[in-house]
């Protein structure tokens, strides 16, 4: 009765890939997606803050301090966001032949 008062529903175009049978693959690399956009902007926002109190600090060496150690771990973390994937497809073409192994999975079932 309900489906006749809506009608037939379509599915939105960016949902295309949901429903099929590699749900759990296509949501595993949208949350690889995800954490690494968050992970970037989160470096980004500690480079800005730590110029700022770059700036705001007045000469003071323990500022100083802070502030290159905080900037540092900012490029060293953005480093490891970036070659994440890149070991990892290293490691599955010596591994397994396929450079996309890890980062494109599938799930084999009897």
């Amino acid at each position: 009765m309900l489906y006749g008062f809506f009608g037939t529903i379509t599915q939105p175009s960016p949902l295309d890939g949901y429903g099929t049978s590699g749900q759990i693959i296509l949501f595993i690399n949208n949350m690889m997606v995800f954490v690494s956009v968050v992970g970037g902007l989160i470096a980004l926002f500690n480079i800005v803050f730590a110029g700022f109190q770059y700036i705001t600090s007045n000469g003071d060496t323990k500022t100083h301090e802070k502030v290159m150690q905080k900037f540092n771990m900012s490029i060293l973390g953005l480093l490891l966001l970036v070659s994440a994937p890149i070991i990892m497809g290293i490691i599955g073409w010596v591994l397994f032949g396929n450079a996309t192994y890890f980062l494109n999975p599938k799930l084999v079932t009897p």
